[in-house]
């Protein structure tokens, strides 16, 4: 018995395969970033054909993809003819046709996302545990030896290349557990789905501020602080605002506040315990 196209489309392309690789691609396209495990990046443009077949396989996501896609073609085209004078042009061949790959692979991630998960988020949020476990594993274990760099402030980067990488993929994947922890809160789900979505947010503003990654810190700051004018009553805006800017006076413009945080996190390890408590105190009164 022989499968016709349909059919073997249909075999390869069922929503729980593409539900399970969207969130394995994102997390490998994020694999160069970190030491040890870069090799793995070498799989995303398989991935993301994978990515780009499944949404091509309906008529009305293609035309829809089409349309997005556009959007990002011409900068792709521009920059494969500019490896035509580049003084490096393989190199900037094979960046060129890459952005072509990529930008497609993101808007097909996207569309697919939302249509199998409701949104991007629950497809980001597996790269975020990840980047926020394996950091607390680098920064309580002390591994490897190198966690803290030689940048700005001998800030933490962990398994990422560098403190300033580190602080761009907490940035970047962070609004996935902050819009989950409001969705809950909206929805008024479980109390230990809330608490544990309020506690993996504030690891990531405390690894955050540990990568001494000042633009990373202040964007964070900005974007709290247009969710908290959105979403939240005006008292509670206004002590945020005062808070984000104590800590951000205290740990980007006096380097002995920064210290002084660093030492205890390092050395009693009690901010956690702390963080916790106050996790639950939290979301206790949201709730």
């Amino acid at each position: 018995m022989k499968l016709n196209s349909n059919s073997l489309s249909a075999m390869v392309f069922t929503p729980s395969i593409v539900k399970a690789i969207l969130p394995l691609t994102i997390i490998f396209a994020a694999a160069n970033s970190f030491k040890y495990i870069g090799s793995f990046f070498y799989l995303v443009p398989l991935f993301y054909l994978y990515i780009i077949a499944a949404i091509w396989t309906d008529k009305n996501d293609r035309d829809t993809f089409i349309r997005v896609y556009l959007l990002f073609l011409p900068f792709g085209v521009w920059a494969v003819l500019t490896s035509l004078w580049s003084p490096y042009q393989m190199i900037s061949l094979t960046r060129g046709i890459y952005f072509l790959l990529m930008s497609a692979a993101a808007a097909a991630i996207a569309m697919l996302a939302k249509k199998l998960f409701g949104n991007i988020f629950k497809a980001v949020i597996p790269l975020n545990i990840i980047i926020v476990l394996s950091s607390l594993a680098s920064l309580l274990l002390g591994f490897p030896g190198d966690a803290w760099s030689g940048g700005n402030g001998l800030g933490f980067m962990g398994f990422a290349g560098h403190q300033n990488t580190l602080g761009a993929l907490i940035l970047f994947t962070v609004p996935a557990p902050i819009y989950l922890l409001f969705q809950r809160i909206r929805g008024r789900d479980n109390f230990i789905i809330i608490s544990i979505y309020f506690l993996l947010c504030t690891l990531n503003f405390i690894l955050l501020i540990l990568t001494h990654s000042r633009a990373s810190i202040l964007s964070l700051a900005v974007m709290l602080l247009v969710l908290s004018i959105k979403l939240i009553k005006l008292k509670t805006i206004v002590i945020l605002t005062a808070s984000l800017l104590t800590v951000a006076s205290t740990l980007l413009f006096i380097p002995k506040g920064y210290d002084v945080i660093k030492k205890i996190i390092l050395k009693t390890k009690l901010i956690l315990v702390l963080t916790a408590g106050f996790c639950l105190k939290i979301v206790t009164e949201l709730h």
